[in-house]
């Protein structure tokens, strides 16, 4: 009834990774999205989701997220940028939360700015 875009549903921790862990792996993002609330990709899980290392794939990763919505700014003293991506993983690829670029991280986070830009 609010007319609220899909990419605008949104956890505590993806607006503030370094303070927020709400609401966790065992919200139903998913579930939602199929009744039309926030935004999923359809990716089923995978067992082995390998780390990139490979600065090129990080910086569009850390440009895409960004471009999302996710705060990319330099972290906090103390914080990683880690955080902000187990925060997106927690979100959307909770069976694989390790806060590292992965291949599924790329291509989850790819789908989902594709269906926000379009």
């Amino acid at each position: 009834r609010w007319n609220i875009a899909p990419h605008h549903i949104l956890a505590h921790q993806d607006i503030a990774p370094y303070r927020k862990f709400d609401p966790g792996v065992n919200f139903d993002w998913a579930g939602f999205a199929r009744k039309g609330i926030g935004a999923w990709h359809d990716l089923e899980p995978v067992e082995n989701d390998p780390v990139i290392d490979d600065k090129t794939v990080h910086d569009a990763f850390k440009k895409n997220m960004a471009l999302y919505g996710y705060d990319t700014r330099p972290a906090p003293e103390g914080r990683e940028f880690s955080e902000v991506i187990r925060a997106f993983q927690t979100h959307f690829l909770p069976w694989n939360i390790c806060g590292q670029v992965t291949g599924q991280s790329v291509q989850a986070l790819d789908i989902l700015l594709e269906n926000k830009l379009s």
